[in-house]
Parts: C-alpha cells; sequence; structure tokens
C-alpha cells in the first residue's frame, strides 16, 4: 500500500472512527520517529531507503504496536 493510502486510511477524515485520539497520536508519533531515523540514515550514513520501504517500516512498528495494545486489552 502506498504511503499515501496509508496515511488517509489511518488518519484521514472520516476514516477508522473507531480509532481514539491517543492511537491516532502514536500513529503520528511512530510516522515522525521513522521519518526522522530516515534523515539521520540519509544524512550521516550516506543510506536511504525508498520511500515503500520507509512506508513499511511505518506500517510495521504500528502493527506490533497495534498488537500489543490488543494484548494488553485482553488480559
Amino acid at each position: 500500500m502506498s504511503a499515501k493510502k496509508w496515511w488517509a486510511t489511518q488518519l484521514g477524515p472520516g476514516n477508522n472512527s473507531n480509532i481514539s485520539f491517543s492511537q491516532r497520536l502514536q500513529i503520528l508519533a511512530y510516522t515522525i520517529w521513522n521519518l526522522w531515523k530516515e534523515r539521520c540514515c540519509r544524512i550521516f550514513d550516506h543510506k536511504a531507503l525508498s520511500e515503500q520501504q520507509v512506508s513499511l517500516l511505518i506500517q510495521q512498528d504500528v502493527g506490533a504496536m497495534q498488537l500489543a495494545r490488543e494484548e494488553l486489552e485482553s488480559e
């Protein structure tokens, strides 16, 4: 899934109304964190990932966070 489409499904207006404000903030935080890490890799390590690779990393982090949240809620 493209970064733009994923972002719209996660945080776009009217989408995923079952996502709480705190969950939206966490998605935003994971997104910013991964973008910052990519920026640092490009500047300091002279390595770059594609847009799709960065998007996938963000999606994986958010997915892991959501799984952890579900496990906590089921206990």
